[in-house]
């Protein structure tokens, strides 16, 4: 944790992955060293207050975490005093030259930054938080490259050979230049686990990303797509350590090769392209599509525990036969509907599972519903709800709700929602209107459990 920013906000996903990287952990029970750092080696951490809870997920789940400044200098001084990793700027530069770990802050020139890497001939790993600056240790040994973070965006842009000169990578965060692509020299980065890239064009993965790199666990692509070709039948060798793959989009793919190929997928985000059936991914249980308009209610899987239908540019028609299924998943726990055109505007909910529930900017103007057929839902999440009428009074009859995210939605939703907090008292409700919002009434609504922010849309 000491690697972090001040006051730095720590996204959980990514601090397991840094922890599997350096190959801290062990595993228990015969779980995965990811499930492992969840249930055990955060736990413990949280328990003990030495990690801090910052946001819980949607789920119920530590989302984000940090850790108390005057722990953070205790972790700078035992770091400096063991040799355990460097802080540009903070640390003194005597014995750097045996220094395995570097951490370059934001406020670390680029001078003082190159000046330590030439210095580094056995550095094996490198986190950069200084988006000026491109980090390229000397060394060939780097295990660990981190100088592109998901929360803040923006990273100096590789080159494939920039990467490629690392015989021994586990983990590489990079954003790469607009010419990047991808060669069969891909490949030599053959012990490689998690990849995640931020790019500006999409790119295309060479045939040998399915197998000639058994060891890939996690792969993100962010802002644009990665297309993966289809595997070449003759060569199905199953990936079994892949767990995530997020931001691709398939060539037609077939689910007998998808089963064969990724067995033990858990998390699987397709942008665009065709979607084959997921009932053969039984392990599967997060997934995330973008083509909504092409889907078709035969893909899901049971063990779903999250799924994401929508689109960033058209509005695409869910069917009645669609949400009928969704709500037949039996470990469904979050529902996110973007840009979904209701059938007659009008939705006519069955019983759900879920916990969460997100529509955003859908076409819905009455929503019809008993308190019985959400047992279980904690919170709701309306966004650019222009068209709906109301929120149904027979939500606040729902004993686990206990919160309402109102984003740009109509003034008859944000009143219905005050409604809904005043008769249910231990409801948090969170109001987000427009900057221009002429009307002067709405501010007034707020409350204790009501309330009202304003932000540009």
């Amino acid at each position: 944790m000491g690697v972090f920013e001040e006051d730095c906000v720590v996204r959980v996903s990514a601090l397991i992955k840094l922890w599997v990287s350096e190959g801290f952990l062990r595993p228990v029970s015969g779980k995965s060293l990811e499930t492992t750092a969840k249930e055990y080696y955060l736990h413990d951490l949280v328990e003990r207050n030495l990690i801090l809870v910052h946001e819980l997920g949607s789920t119920g789940n530590i989302k984000l975490c940090k850790i108390h400044n005057l722990l953070r200098d205790v972790l700078w001084r035992e770091a400096e005093k063991e040799g355990f990793y460097n802080v540009m700027g903070q640390f003194k530069f005597q014995g750097l030259k045996g220094k395995r770990r570097v951490v370059i802050t934001r406020s670390t020139s680029k001078k003082e930054a190159d000046d330590a890497l030439q210095r580094l001939p056995l550095a094996r790993s490198v986190v950069c938080h200084n988006k000026e600056i491109q980090p390229l240790p000397k060394s060939r040994l780097l295990r660990t490259l981190k100088s592109y973070d998901r929360d803040a965006y923006g990273s100096h842009d590789y080159l494939l050979d920039d990467l490629i000169r690392f015989v021994n990578p586990r983990y590489l965060a990079v954003g790469v230049d607009k010419e990047f692509q991808f060669t069969s020299s891909f490949n030599l980065l053959w012990n490689v686990q998690t990849i995640i890239i931020l790019c500006s064009t999409c790119v295309c993965a060479p045939y040998q990303v399915w197998d000639q790199m058994p060891q890939l666990k996690h792969v993100e692509f962010h802002k644009e797509d990665l297309y993966l070709p289809i595997p070449q039948k003759r060569k199905i060798v199953a990936m079994k350590n892949l767990q995530t793959l997020k931001g691709v989009c398939f060539s037609m793919i077939d689910k007998t090769t998808l089963s064969l190929k990724i067995p033990n997928i858990k998390k699987l985000g397709v942008t665009r392209g065709g979607l084959p059936d997921l009932d053969c991914l039984n392990k599967l249980e997060s997934c995330c599509y973008w083509g909504a308009q092409d889907v078709n209610d035969n893909i899901f899987q049971h063990s779903l525990k999250k799924l994401s239908l929508g689109s960033n540019t058209y509005y695409w028609e869910v069917k009645e036969r669609l949400l009928a299924k969704i709500g037949a998943l039996p470990l469904l726990e979050k529902l996110k509907l973007e840009r979904a055109q209701f059938k007659l505007k009008q939705w006519k909910t069955s019983e759900d599972q879920f916990k969460f529930l997100e529509l955003k900017w859908c076409i819905l103007e009455s929503w019809i519903t008993e308190s019985s057929h959400f047992p279980h839902l904690e919170r709701l999440h309306l966004y650019g709800s222009k068209e709906l009428e109301e929120i149904p009074p027979e939500i606040c009859e729902i004993p686990t709700l206990q919160s309402f995210d109102l984003e740009y939605c109509s003034e008859s939703v944000v009143e219905s929602a005050k409604a809904i907090a005043e008769e249910q008292e231990e409801l948090q409700v969170r109001v987000v209107l427009l900057k221009n919002n002429h009307n002067q009434a709405l501010p007034n609504l707020a409350s204790r459990n009501f309330l009202v922010e304003f932000a540009d849309l």
